[in-house]
């Protein structure tokens, strides 16, 4: 199991649940506030959702692959075909109500089932304990740095404008200060010594994050991502080598 697998995982919860919220909140929207714009954006994210669980399916040779990409491709053609008639005759009440009953059958007959089924595989196959020290504070702070980052790619992915996005590098920059700091604090309560050491790693990540907010603009999102993507990266490798090398001294003592 390679640690870009290990994300892949993490970040198909996450992608899940934010995917799942959004179904159910138009599927039970007043028909009446349902907009064109958001049923093509739906679209386009169940098609990268589905490529997405069909890659990890596939990875994982989980048996009833073929039923969810069957269930995704139907709700995938069945929205297609109403946004379509909807721009050429009007979004009316009627397609409404198709589209509604389309992605309550999607909820029923896929969503619930990859709750009930291919996420607790998932969980029993690949357990997270790779990137786990044991040591609660900062496993529970590194779980969130993996969130903030795919929440930042995902801004980027939507176009989000540069107040936005700077919104969220300077919190990711607050919440990096205080995790380092409180990595650090249990280093020097156990006299670690290769304290000096972890801190330089600890600073170059904070270089890392400020050379970012210096490049953030309006037109190199591809920059920024592939950026934010080597954060990710530079995480799991520390994870797996100064941290664990700290958990280790800081469990025997």
């Amino acid at each position: 199991m390679t640690e870009e697998n290990i994300l892949k995982v993490e970040l198909l919860t996450e992608t899940y649940e934010a995917l799942c919220r959004k179904v159910e909140f138009i599927a039970s929207k007043d028909i009446g506030t349902i907009r064109l714009d958001e049923i093509k954006a739906l679209i386009n994210e169940l098609k990268n959702f589905h490529k997405f669980l069909w890659n990890l399916m596939t990875r994982y040779s989980f048996e009833n692959s073929e039923i969810y990409r069957d269930y995704t491709d139907e709700c995938i053609k069945t929205l297609n075909d109403i946004y379509l008639e909807a721009e050429l005759y009007g979004f009316k009440d009627d397609l409404k109500i198709r589209l509604q009953q389309a992605l309550e059958k999607y909820i029923d007959s896929c969503f619930l089932e990859l709750d009930n089924t291919f996420l607790p595989f998932l969980n029993k196959t690949v357990f997270l304990k790779n990137l786990s020290l044991g040591i609660k504070l900062i496993d529970a702070q590194h779980k969130s740095l993996f969130v903030f980052i795919d929440k930042f790619v995902a801004k980027i992915m939507d176009n989000a404008s540069k107040e936005e996005t700077l919104k969220v590098v300077n919190y990711l920059e607050k919440y990096t200060d205080k995790h380092f700091s409180d990595e650090e604090k249990l280093m020097k309560e156990v006299n670690y010594p290769e304290t000096s050491n972890h801190i330089k790693e600890h600073s170059k990540f904070k270089q890392t994050v400020l050379s970012i907010k210096d490049q953030v603009g309006e037109k190199n999102t591809e920059l920024i991502e592939e950026i934010f993507l080597g954060l990710n990266e530079w995480l799991i490798k520390h994870i797996l080598g100064s941290d664990k090398k700290f958990a280790d001294f800081y469990h025997g003592k």
